[in-house]
């Protein structure tokens, strides 16, 4: 009986919420009264910007601290920017300078006892006289996790010309392989 009177009870008060919050001023309408959420967006990040993407990912595996963060900018051409942030601190870890047509960021995977695994950075890394378009080489870094600098450090970096790129497929392929998860890039 007692059980019965607290869930009626329970029940009772969840009817009387919903029935207030339709009551809420602005309830159900949206901007133009077509109704929806009436919730402000967000304050533009690139007003200026012909097109502007925020992207925001975490790794599936529960224990890694990592959140990922692009932002891509177009005008006459795009270029985009990465950071890497541990959720634990709020501080950055990682943060790459921004780059015409983006690259590649990926996870290690872990063992399901790593916080802050791997992560590795594929950029373009043109030379000053390369056309904005084309560079002349690709950066390939992998930063590990520097506790006594609370932040990620170059462990490997290595600077392929574009004429040995092997395609997307492949460095897909290669990356998988070698046990890293993309977050982003092509």
């Amino acid at each position: 009986k007692q059980r019965m009177a607290r869930l009626t009870r329970r029940a009772a008060l969840l009817a009387a919420l919903i029935a207030l919050s339709a009551l809420a001023p602005g309830a159900g309408a949206a901007p133009g009264g077509q109704g929806g959420d009436a919730t402000a967006p967000p304050p533009s990040l690139c007003p200026d910007a012909l097109n502007c993407t925020y992207l925001e990912r975490r790794p599936v595996a529960p224990e890694v601290v990592w959140r990922f963060q692009s932002l891509s900018i177009c005008g006459a051409n795009c270029s985009e920017r990465y950071w890497v942030t541990d959720t634990s601190t709020g501080r950055v870890a990682l943060s790459t300078p921004e780059v015409r047509g983006g690259g590649i960021v990926a996870v290690a995977r872990t063992n399901g006892t790593t916080p802050r695994p791997a992560v590795r950075v594929i950029l373009p890394d043109p030379e000053p006289t390369d056309a904005g378009c084309c560079p002349s080489y690709y950066r390939d870094t992998i930063y590990r996790w520097d506790p006594a600098q609370g932040r990620l450090v170059v462990d490997q970096s290595r600077r392929d010309p574009t004429t040995d790129f092997p395609g997307w497929d492949a460095l897909r392929r290669a990356l998988d392989a070698e046990q890293f998860d993309i977050i982003f890039g092509d």
